[in-house]
């Protein structure tokens, strides 16, 4: 399937007319319609915006999987690569972003890592 008829598929699952989409892309619906026609394809940004507004991977769209879930089953191991690597919110925020995780996901680790520093604090503590 291609990337405009994933488009289309998605929308039409959300209940999403194009001139919605197009308003929530902040683009004329005659350039969203031009994607589900595959006439052109979307710069990465507006993906990721598509993405994360029909719910699925951006990987999904551009059929590089037929998992349409955005990627909360591989949230262990970002979490790790997170802990790992000690990268820094504003680092992690664009990661994210640019994987097309949603913003609820991208909660949920700045929750798990102060989660996780209060933890490592009260054992520092009880080790005193």
């Amino acid at each position: 399937m291609t990337l405009g008829k994933r488009i289309k598929e998605c929308r039409l699952k959300c209940g999403y007319t194009q001139s919605q989409m197009a308003s929530k892309l902040s683009m004329t619906e005659a350039n969203f319609s031009s994607y589900e026609r595959d006439k052109s394809q979307p710069p990465s940004e507006k993906l990721n915006q598509m993405s994360s507004i029909l719910g699925v991977s951006a990987d999904y769209l551009l059929g590089k999987t037929n998992d349409p879930r955005t990627g909360e089953k591989d949230s262990k191991k970002l979490i790790e690569m997170i802990e790992i690597l000690s990268i820094t919110n504003d680092m992690m925020a664009e990661f994210i972003q640019s994987r097309g995780l949603t913003p609820e996901f991208q909660k949920f680790v700045e929750q798990w890592k102060a989660h996780e520093n209060v933890q490592e604090a009260n054992q520092w503590n009880n080790s005193y």
